[in-house]
């Protein structure tokens, strides 16, 4: 089963529902990216995914934010890159309470 979030708030009420020992490898896989949108703006995308062990099966927990833009002129505004900066303290902050390890990537379904 899937379950998606659309907002990383979401994604962490979630999976506060688990326990760690429910949770694959006791990690969540977490990503920033980055889609190029022309030669001077770039848009800053936050994902982060975990597999979640109910019953005599799992489903897969997972969320994508796009963050905003970075401009990559002389302004040196990165408002997605600080968006996404934010959500991942988010996640990491979580993930230290709850014992589990974050690690690089997202779980595709």
């Amino acid at each position: 089963m899937l379950v998606t979030c659309t907002t990383v708030e979401g994604f962490l009420k979630n999976l506060a529902t688990a326990d760690a020992g429910d949770i694959l490898s006791k990690a969540v896989w977490v990503e920033i990216s980055y889609r190029e949108i022309d030669e001077v703006r770039s848009m800053a995308n936050f994902q982060a995914s975990a597999v979640v062990a109910i019953g005599d099966g799992e489903y897969l927990l997972q969320v994508g934010v796009d963050c905003g833009v970075d401009y990559n002129d002389a302004s040196q505004e990165l408002k997605g890159t600080a968006e996404a900066g934010q959500l991942m303290r988010m996640i990491d902050e979580f993930c230290t309470l709850k014992g589990l390890e974050i690690r690089p990537g997202v779980i595709g379904f």
